[in-house]
């Protein structure tokens, strides 16, 4: 069986040594359970990070003012005009309580029919160690970096990045000097393709609470006594179209119209479409948008409602 080019140069990464060396880094990230949430490992993972970025060369800051200690680790190019790039990443996950969803113990990485499993492992800890592999491999193999890259890794992404913005503040004369910043992961779409992402949607959330008696009430009542759920249900309900057009008043107000550059970019470059979300994920319902600019439009610049 012939290999595509793809898959050679997978195969070819895995025989380097230094690929193989941060895989055992990456195996030793997934055993080490760092959830915000619960409180566990944080302190733990970030002093191991720091360890393994200093372990390289890299210049290593680890604030532990913090819940969840910050880590920033700096490789310097010796050019004086040398630009900076910034990757963000995170090293805390969400818990595996559903432990029984799992085929292998969420917290040992392993391997089967070419994938890795293991809590993580895409969000966020492999992609440290896919970019401290690429630095490291570039370091080893051409010598000085043509840019300078720092790493910021934090410990709360997944609660809402509690201190990211004070650690930010503190720390902003350091930091602004960056050219570019890069967000914590890279994907592929529905048709395996690598895309670069150029924005972020945002994430607004609220709790939502009806009360309609001081006690519970027995459902023979429920013909003649306003039900709380179905107040609730309405007012849900109430938040958006059948076609997924947003109906709260003033959520599109500033939302910015595209320009013609940007339609042009979505629509040239943009290749994820209705049928192939309907086979990655298995819909079965229709999406809300089919024809092709439509669905980019809507999918890549329109606020959403899930």
């Amino acid at each position: 069986m012939a290999f595509s080019s793809e898959q050679e140069q997978i195969a070819k990464f895995w025989q380097d040594e230094v690929a193989q060396h941060y895989f055992e880094v990456l195996r030793t990230l997934i055993s080490k359970k760092s959830i915000f949430a619960q409180q566990i490992g944080l302190q733990d993972v970030a002093g191991y990070l720091g360890e393994i970025f200093a372990n390289v060369g890299a210049e290593v800051t680890i604030d532990e003012t913090y819940t969840a200690p910050f880590v920033i680790a700096k490789f310097k190019s010796s050019k004086p005009q040398a630009k900076t790039i910034i990757f963000y990443n995170h090293y805390d996950t969400v818990p595996a309580d559903n432990d029984q969803i799992w085929t292998d113990n969420p917290f040992k990485l392993t391997l089967r029919k070419g994938y890795m499993y293991g809590r993580g492992v895409d969000d966020d800890k492999g992609h440290i160690t896919a970019r401290l592999t690429a630095v490291r491999k570039y370091i080893r193999e051409v010598g000085d970096l043509p840019v300078n890259v720092t790493f910021i890794m934090e410990g709360a992404e997944e609660s809402a990045s509690t201190d990211l913005d004070k650690y930010l503040k503190k720390y902003a004369d350091s930091l602004l000097p960056a050219d570019v910043l890069i967000w914590e992961q890279g994907v592929k779409n529905s048709q395996g393709q690598l895309e670069i992402t150029g924005g972020n949607k945002g994430i607004i959330t609220f709790n939502l609470a009806v009360s309609s008696a001081e006690v519970d009430i027995h459902s023979k009542y429920g013909a003649v006594v306003e039900s709380a759920t179905w107040y609730l249900l309405n007012a849900i309900s109430s938040m958006r179209a059948d076609d997924g057009q947003i109906l709260i008043d003033g959520i599109y107000d500033q939302v910015l119209e595209p320009n013609e550059r940007e339609l042009d970019l979505v629509e040239r470059y943009a290749l994820e479409n209705s049928e192939g979300l309907r086979k990655v994920y298995g819909l079965k319902l229709p999406t809300l948008k089919k024809e092709r600019r439509d669905f980019l439009k809507t999918y890549f610049l329109n606020p959403p409602c899930p």
